[in-house]
């Protein structure tokens, strides 16, 4: 890509520009969808995870269940599979009130995400 283009593409993207470096790159190593997710995941700036409170504990009426760990490979990576799995579960809000996320944060995200994706392809 040449000067000129990443120039524009940091003006437009309206993210932080370690985050728009991320998805030029990406784009040239053909992992674009990867990062525009965890891209759209970290710009919706507000806690993906559940609080794990006693209150909240002690209220539950089942265990916890699981979310995906990140395999070992750091935060993005967990948000990555986070955003997977409820593609999986066709975007389902229920699925999000039984993992105690946010429900704010996975409309924020794909609004997010779409809006990046659009972006993107635009500029490249």
């Amino acid at each position: 890509m040449c000067a000129h283009c990443t120039t524009y593409l940091y003006a437009e993207l309206p993210l932080e520009p370690s985050l728009s470096r991320t998805l030029i790159e990406a784009n040239e190593y053909g992992c674009l969808s990867q990062a525009l997710t965890v891209a759209a995941m970290l710009s919706a700036e507000t806690n993906l995870l559940p609080g794990r409170s006693k209150n909240n504990e002690k209220k539950r009426k089942y265990p916890p269940l699981e979310l995906p760990d990140g395999s070992g490979f750091g935060d993005h990576i967990q948000l990555l599979q986070i955003y997977e799995c409820w593609d999986e579960n066709d975007y389902d809000i229920g699925w999000c009130k039984d993992y105690d996320l946010q429900m704010d944060l996975s409309v924020i995200s794909r609004s997010t995400l779409d809006f990046l994706d659009a972006l993107m392809t635009e500029c490249l």
